[in-house]
């Protein structure tokens, strides 16, 4: 049993450094690189607060492992619990995923015509102790010790997809990771299911909602990763890919969107 006197994981201490505020007042071009690339030295977490983003204009947080090729991410809005909005145009705070990314920057990808635009950022992560073995197999009731299980899943087809429930495992399990990609500009969502049987498509409930990264006619690439411990699934893990992000959506995803899905699973 995992109880608060006897926990499977504790974050006795956490590394983070911050940059200092940024301001720029007046119209900026857009394609600007307002701060970066930042190496990042092994942090899991990027956040970012923008105050003010000019009279009109919008920002986007971007990475690569190369300083060459950049791509632009999705952020999780912990106030309001969802996937941000690639473009920010607007007052709040993201948190991204960079774990194994090793360079961040901000460019401007809307124009800005005036005013101030205002920001701040910071990379964090966990030094995690007290992590046992036996509390780990007690959570996902298979061994570590194989590493994780890989689920691969593509759609290419020029007729419209259909969305259909697939089960990936009908007992309790852990996701360690989740990648999935767009060669399109056509918009889809993954949905996935804590259950041990077959989702049915609008009917179950979905426990998290992930935006297939659309790359404009390249690819875009969304990466996840749920470390220390994964993302617990305890009844076991299916998923679906529909048009929106509700547990309710049954929209065919247009054709001609090529959508690959990996998820790494214990």
């Amino acid at each position: 049993m995992i109880t608060t006197a006897n926990p499977l994981v504790q974050a006795t201490t956490n590394s983070s450094t911050f940059g200092t505020p940024y301001s720029f007042t007046g119209a900026i071009a857009l394609n600007t690189v307002l701060v970066g690339p930042i190496t990042n030295s092994g942090y899991n977490t990027f956040t970012f607060e923008l105050t003010s983003v000019g009279t009109s204009g919008g920002l986007v947080v971007e990475v690569s492992n190369d300083n060459s090729t950049w791509y632009n991410i999705y952020g999780f809005n912990p106030v309001s619990g969802l996937i941000s909005s690639k473009t920010l145009g607007g007052n709040g705070i993201l948190a991204y995923s960079v774990s194994g990314i090793q360079y961040i920057r901000v460019r401007v990808s809307v124009a800005i015509t005036g005013g101030t635009t205002s920001f701040t950022y910071g990379l964090s992560s966990a030094v995690y102790t007290n992590v046992s073995f036996t509390q780990q197999v007690q959570l996902t009731n298979q061994s570590l010790s194989t590493g994780y299980s890989s689920y691969a899943f593509q759609i290419s087809q020029a007729g419209a997809y259909t969305p259909v429930g697939i089960s990936v495992k009908n007992s309790a399990t852990s996701i360690g990771f989740i990648s999935v990609s767009n060669n399109s500009n056509n918009p889809a969502y993954l949905h996935l299911v804590n259950s041990a049987t077959t989702p049915t498509v609008g009917t179950s409930t979905n426990v998290f909602a992930i935006p297939s990264v659309s790359g404009s006619g390249s690819m875009g690439v969304a990466h996840y990763t749920f470390d220390p411990i994964g993302m617990l699934y305890n009844n076991g893990l299916g998923f679906y890919i529909s048009l929106g992000p509700l547990s309710n959506d049954t929209g065919s995803v247009a054709g001609n969107t090529p959508i690959t899905l990996n998820i790494g699973y214990i």
